[in-house]
């Protein structure tokens, strides 16, 4: 097979090989040197197809991830869920963390911080972590790295906006509504009881 003709498109190249025409991105052309009067064979042609392929679900897989903020078990599962092979997913996902796109040690710190700020305990954090597809040991290392002061006063925060929703109660039930409530943000008993509860 030959490369007779090679033109630039507006977002992919043009490339007429024999008297069929193929389009493919510039690092897929860069790649497998797909320039006028190259000879390849019918398994390079079908190995730079693929890999064009892969290349448009690495930047749908880039603008998900950016705008979602999504860790690699959620990236991979959009891939999967778009028809990507798993083996394409994982060249994918391997291509995002060499240049430092796609860091889960980063991710789920700046997840943490926020979970904290938005005012809830570990164990809901340690939920919604799971549920973004972060394994145990992960969430467990990354929680030691909590800033217990931030926490500490996220939560008195939220008891301070909570503790007068109860009112209406005498004062054993009003409080164990507010502790069943922080106890329902993810705190825990001991942490409910460092507050000075009136």
């Amino acid at each position: 097979m030959l490369v007779i003709k090679i033109e630039k498109l507006k977002k992919k190249y043009s490339v007429l090989i024999d008297d069929k025409e193929y389009l493919f991105l510039e690092d897929t052309i860069l790649k497998y040197k797909l320039m006028p009067r190259h000879e390849l064979d019918l398994n390079i042609l079908n190995e730079a197809i693929s890999y064009d392929k892969s290349l448009e679900y690495y930047e749908k897989a880039v603008n998900y991830q950016i705008k979602y903020a999504k860790g690699e078990a959620e990236v991979r599962r959009y891939l999967l869920d778009k028809g990507i092979l798993e083996d394409d997913a994982s060249r994918i996902i391997n291509l995002m963390k060499e240049r430092k796109i796609l860091d889960d040690d980063k991710l789920i710190d700046s997840l943490i911080y926020s979970l904290v700020k938005k005012q809830n305990g570990k164990a809901l954090i340690k939920e919604k972590l799971y549920q973004k597809g972060y394994k145990k040991e992960m969430i467990e290392q990354h929680l030691k790295l909590i800033d217990m002061d931030l926490y500490f006063e996220c939560l008195e925060k939220l008891y301070k906006k909570i503790e007068h929703k109860y009112d209406k109660f005498d004062d054993y039930i009003r409080i164990q509504k507010i502790k069943a409530y922080l106890y329902g943000r993810g705190y825990s008993t001991s942490e409910i009881s460092n507050l000075a509860l009136k």
